[in-house]
């Protein structure tokens, strides 16, 4: 693939202009961005699971951008006007640079039809001989914005983003999203562990299969499904419901502790727990990874996996993952704590308690709907 190399002064030339043709993307960490950047550039970082979903394309070009503004301008010019790429001062051809998020970027809006610039000495070189032309701010240290994650998001675009009829936003950062939403209707349950299990909306009112699973409390993570069996107080169910949306804007993380309290308050009652959203798939699974991060101290990336093996179609929105990294650094988690195991009863990093529903056959094998289950049992 052939590489456009531009250098410093022909990008001023392009910002001088009075109406500038060029988008400039920045693609260091956003606490690098936050020091200084160069006018007009938009920050793109993207963590490990994110940057997998770009490069497999599940997660379009323009979904990475969360400012609305900076996303509408993009929109807006990203198939007419150039693009510049930057770091922080690489002097390599973009194939062999060690920023795979520029890599990647590049090589995605070229397959696109976009026209694409490197910028030759990153924004070290730049600065140093345009520093009028760049902004040099000092970091917020009480900003509450996620790291690294301030402007990214998932979704095909602000125009494509689907509201249900309950009013909650769809996360429709798959090129499958209407795929998945089909797979949503009907009952689906899967054992994570033993005590913890991941639903939908239809499995929070099936009683049957709650009864005989020993399912007692029901983590209701939305702001709109009715509580199905709340009123019925004999049948024993005990409900938590976080009124949250599957949108932009949504502090999940505000609920973690409650969640994880109430989920610890079923397991100590030796009762199981559903987490459930609507469709099973975001914020459910966002809080699952949670409970995982903190009640076993292990990183994000591998609380996530864990979820996914047992569950194949999880996909947090992309301001739920940045909650989630946020509370990997309030943990003090890192990269060398220990791994989750390939099953809960492996006994490593942890032991759970005894379970009266065994983890081995269909529950904790590959992921089906319920109805496939009940038919192999």
């Amino acid at each position: 693939m052939d590489y456009h190399i531009c250098s410093g002064e022909w990008l001023r030339d392009q910002l001088e202009r009075p109406f500038p043709s060029v988008l400039v993307l920045d693609c260091r960490s956003h606490c690098d961005y936050q020091k200084g950047h160069i006018h007009t550039s938009i920050n793109v970082t993207l963590p490990a699971l994110m940057l997998k979903r770009l490069i497999n394309g599940s997660l379009s070009v323009p979904a990475v951008i969360k400012c609305q503004q900076a996303r509408d301008v993009f929109l807006a010019h990203w198939k007419t006007d150039c693009i510049c790429l930057y770091d922080e001062a690489s002097s390599d051809p973009p194939m062999d640079s060690t920023n795979s998020i520029m890599k990647t970027l590049g090589e995605k809006l070229r397959a696109e039809g976009c026209k694409v610039f490197f910028l030759a000495g990153g924004y070290e070189t730049f600065s140093e001989c345009y520093p009028d032309l760049c902004i040099v701010t000092q970091p917020n240290v009480t900003d509450k914005a996620v790291l690294g994650l301030q402007n990214l998001t998932i979704g095909i675009s602000s125009s494509n983003n689907e509201i249900n009829e309950l009013g909650e936003c769809d996360s429709g950062f798959s090129k499958d999203s209407d795929t998945q939403r089909d797979s949503w209707h009907g009952v689906e349950l899967f054992q994570i562990l033993p005590h913890l299990y991941l639903g939908n909306a239809e499995t929070a009112g099936d009683l049957k299969t709650l009864q005989d699973r020993n399912i007692r409390f029901i983590l209701n993570v939305t702001p709109n499904l009715p509580n199905a069996f709340e009123t019925e107080k004999d049948l024993g169910f005990t409900y938590m419901q976080i009124p949250i949306q599957d949108c932009l804007g949504e502090n999940l993380a505000a609920y973690f502790d409650d969640a994880i309290e109430f989920i610890e308050k079923a397991r100590r009652n030796n009762f199981g727990c559903l987490v459930h959203c609507r469709a099973g798939i975001s914020r459910s699974v966002t809080v699952t990874v949670a409970y995982l991060m903190q009640k076993y101290s292990v990183p994000m990336n591998s609380a996530y996996d864990f979820v996914k093996r047992k569950k194949a179609n999880v996909s947090p929105n992309f301001n739920f993952m940045g909650q989630l990294l946020e509370f990997e650094r309030r943990l003090n988690i890192t990269a060398n704590c220990r791994a989750v195991p390939q099953s809960a009863d492996e006994g490593i990093p942890w032991t759970p308690e005894k379970s009266p529903l065994p983890l081995d056959g269909v529950l904790a094998g590959s992921p089906t709907t319920l109805q496939s289950q009940q038919a192999q049992l």
